[in-house]
This record gives structure tokens, C-alpha cells and sequence, in this order.
């Protein structure tokens, strides 16, 4: 589960196969490669309807510490849910809530390659593929995730691929795997599954990228009149449209809002910060990134003034969703009248983040709001920068 957006493959059953939802419960936003607003997520949990959202899957993120969770409100709709799995490689503050924790091979500790459009891989200047073998081996109560999501297609009827054949001898595959001994020997982990896919577009045996590209592969570039080399211009004319009706429309309909926006141009205005050592909240449990102890609220000296606050005060940072205590840094990095303060702390209370839990920090999407007032509507992004806040020295 991202930061912005959440997965509902796994919402209903029906004669044995899931049905994909086209709109999301709350507010009937539409799917985009099958996910919809997180920021509608509470919502769609504890709406007192049919469609209401009763299970979650949630693989390699943390949406109590990443995504709009005004004073805790995403956390208890976490806990209405009636099943909720997590996938990952801890058990941060989003996996003590569920009801069933699957720990995943590392990205040491598997073989990879980078080929979805998310890793960069379709968006290079220099496009190359660079396959990699497992460097570490994983713990014995660790599986990789391609075994994890086979077996659980298993267990609720999914037909993997919509292929009987395919789906039986990844089903096979997936008994073999971990079975030890002889099984294990001969059934295929992620090198040799990688290694098929290195083949099937072309690109030579993972034995060959080791041997001969070991630094990456190069590929030729993209073809002009192509979109990332691609055919998938979706659109009846193939053309890109830079100005296409909905988002004129809707930039038109901003003019009231800058107006409201420039009314309280003298509030203090919340931004996001992210922290070479911290980039993601995951990072804040490596030791060796670990030099700070907790995140500062970065403010300007006027403001800092106006205030009556000075570097390393603690002060309440307030907006209409929530309020935190969260010390001060003064530095004119910032703009006046705007106060950052890093994400991804807040670590206090997770079982499986012993590192991170001695340097806690607090987490600022507790200030922000969620529902469909606090949804972008054209992009489903949640308003997390840009937030209305008070600073009170405590």
C-alpha cells in the first residue's frame, strides 16, 4: 500500500474469483491500475453500508505513519476492519494491527531488477536493466513475495494469470519451494523466476548478466514518437493532451480558492520535509541512520519571533485535525510563514522497530485531514502539504 493511493483486489469473492471495484466506495472516485484515494480509506472502512471495506492487504508500507490519519482516526478504522494482512519485512505500527503478519525476503535477499515503470526503469534518460543475485540469505521463517502471493491465491480460489496451466504450475512451483530437501532443490526461487523473465524479453540469462554486465545492461533508446518506448498512448488520437477538458475545468475552478488562500497568506502553512537519512519511515530502523533523535519543526527567525519560540524549544504544532508537541529548529531554510517538519517519525508504540523506537520522533499526518473535502479529486492525492497550523510554545 502506497502513501496515496490503496489496493481493493481483494474486496469481494464471487463465484470463486474476485470482483474489481470501479469506484471507490467513498465518493466514487475512479480506479487507476485498479487502486483508489487513500484518503478516502477510513471512510470506506467505517461507512455503514454493504460496500463498506472489511478486509486489507497491505504489502511494504506503513499507512498508520504515511497517509492522512487525522488524530488517529485511519488507526481505529484499522481496527474495525474484520481481517487485515500485512507483507513486510517488520512489523511496524501498520502490522501490530493485523491479524496476520508475513515477513518477506529483503532486497538483499532475494535476486531483483528493476523493470516497472515505478522503479525508473520506463523513465531513464540512459535506459538500462541490471539484475542482481541474492547477496544475503534470509531467515529460515522468511518467505519470498512471489511465494507468499501464489499460495494466498491458492487459499481464496484466484486462478493466477487467468490460465489453468499457468496457474498449476505456479501452484506446483510454489508446494516445492521450502518443502526442503530434494523438493526445494528443484523448484524455482526468484533467481531462476527472474532469470525466465530476463529471457522472455529478449535480454539474455541472468548467468550472463552477472558474467558480462555486471554494473547493468544497456538498452537501446527510446524511439522517437513513442511514449517511454511504448505504444500505450491511450488516448483516440495517440497524442499526449497537455490541456485536456477536466483539468481546465478545474483550474478554473481554483480562482476561488487562491483568493481564500491569499486571504490567510499570514497563517503559518505545514510542508513535508524528507531527510537524506530518512527518506522513507522504514529507514528510521537501520542503526547506522540513526545520528538523530527525533525531528525538528523547522521556522523562520521571524516567525520563531512572533512566536516567542527559540531553537530547541518544544512547542504544540496544531491544525484543525490534530495537534502534536514536536521541538523547534530556527533556520531561515524555510520561508516565512512556513514551518516543515520531516515525515516518516513517529515510531513510538511498533513492536518490531526496536531501533526506531528509541528515537521516536512524532508523526505530522496526525495534522492531516482525510474524506473526500481533502482529496484532490483530478490526481486522488490527500492534501499533505500546505496545511493551516498554530504553533504554541508549551
Amino acid at each position: 500500500m502506497g502513501e496515496g493511493l490503496y489496493d481493493l483486489a481483494a474486496e469481494s469473492k464471487k463465484r470463486g474469483q474476485f470482483e474489481r471495484a470501479d469506484r471507490s466506495p467513498t465518493g466514487g472516485f475512479p480506479s487507476v491500475v485498479d487502486t483508489f484515494p487513500v484518503g478516502t480509506l477510513a471512510d470506506d472502512i467505517l461507512r455503514p453500508t454493504t460496500d463498506r471495506v472489511t478486509s486489507l492487504m497491505v504489502w511494504g508500507s506503513n499507512p498508520v505513519l504515511n497517509c492522512p490519519n487525522p488524530d488517529g482516526r485511519l488507526e481505529r478504522a484499522f481496527r474495525e476492519l474484520e481481517l487485515m494482512v500485512v507483507v513486510d519485512l517488520f512489523r511496524n505500527e501498520t502490522g501490530d494491527l493485523a491479524n496476520y503478519f508475513l515477513p518477506s525476503t529483503s532486497f538483499l535477499e532475494r535476486a531483483d531488477i528493476p523493470y516497472a515503470l515505478q522503479t525508473g526503469a520506463g523513465c531513464m534518460t540512459l535506459r538500462y536493466v541490471h539484475y542482481t543475485d541474492p547477496v544475503l540469505d534470509p531467515p529460515p521463517d522468511v518467505r519470498e513475495e512471489w511465494w507468499i502471493y501464489t499460495r494466498l491465491a491458492k487459499a481464496v480460489g484466484v486462478r493466477l494469470f487467468d490460465s489453468a496451466v499457468v496457474d498449476a504450475a505456479l501452484q506446483r512451483n510454489a508446494s516445492l519451494a521450502y518443502a526442503g530437501g530434494w523438493r526445494d532443490r528443484i523448484a524455482l526461487h526468484s533467481p531462476q523466476l527472474v532469470g525466465l523473465m530476463l529471457r522472455a524479453f529478449g535480454l539474455g540469462s541472468r548467468k550472463k548478466h552477472l558474467r558480462d554486465h555486471a554494473h547493468g545492461m544497456l538498452l537501446p533508446p527510446n524511439r522517437p514518437g513513442t511514449f517511454l518506448g511504448t505504444a500505450r498512448v491511450l488516448t483516440d488520437d495517440r497524442k499526449v493532451h497537455l490541456a485536456p477538458e477536466p483539468f481546465v475545468s478545474a483550474a478554473a475552478e481554483l480562482a476561488g480558492d487562491f483568493e481564500g488562500e491569499m486571504a490567510a497568506r499570514d497563517r503559518l502553512k505545514l510542508i513535508g520535509k524528507r531527510e537524506r537519512e530518512s527518506i522513507n519511515s522504514w529507514m528510521r530502523n537501520a542503526e547506522s541512520l540513526n545520528r538523530a533523535t527525533t525531528n525538528y519543526l523547522t521556522m523562520h527567525p521571524e516567525d520563531a519571533e512572533r512566536a516567542q519560540v527559540s531553537d530547541g524549544d518544544t512547542v504544540s504544532l496544531r491544525s484543525r485535525y490534530g495537534s502534536i508537541e514536536v521541538p523547534v529548529r530556527v533556520s531561515d531554510e524555510v520561508m516565512p510563514r512556513t514551518v516543515a517538519l520531516p515525515h516518516g517519525w513517529g515510531h513510538a508504540r511498533a513492536s518490531g522497530l526496536t531501533v526506531a523506537r528509541r528515537h521516536a520522533g512524532v508523526n505530522p499526518n496526525l495534522l492531516a485531514g482525510d474524506g473526500i473535502e481533502n482529496v484532490e479529486a483530478l490526481s486522488g492525492m490527500s492534501h499533505l502539504s500546505g496545511i493551516p497550523v498554530e504553533v504554541r510554545k508549551r
